[in-house]
């Protein structure tokens, strides 16, 4: 995902040694969190996210599981449209920063309203 473009300046800035730890850390972190989730899925028999977290926290928690999906996808899109916009600005000089980034976030902007991507 969009954390993958961090990674290499989290070991750069860290060190390879500490770097790596931190990485194995948070792999580990990573894979109890996934197992737990697993596990109560098979306890609890629900199907999805919502479901589960319905049962276990409460239903007005629940409502902000769609709104927490919501805001890790924008912050990707915007992550990657300013990795884009970087790299257009180098590509064409005289393009300030801002206007590079968006005249890259336009193609994304004329797919996001389209009402079905069966076309493409």
């Amino acid at each position: 995902g969009a954390g993958i473009l961090a990674l290499a300046y989290g070991l750069a800035e860290s060190g390879l040694l500490l770097g790596l730890c931190l990485m194995a850390l948070c792999v580990m972190l990573h894979r109890t969190s996934l197992r737990t989730i697993i596990r109560m899925t098979h306890v609890t028999g629900c199907a999805t996210y919502k479901d589960l977290v319905r049962v276990l926290v409460g239903e007005r928690v629940a409502y902000l599981v769609p709104l927490f999906g919501i805001a890790i996808y924008f912050g990707a899109c915007v992550a990657y449209f300013m990795v884009a916009g970087d790299y257009l600005a180098q590509i064409v000089p005289s393009l300030s920063l801002f206007h590079a980034r968006m005249v890259m976030s336009l193609p994304m902007l004329g797919l996001a309203l389209l009402p079905s991507l069966d076309r493409l």
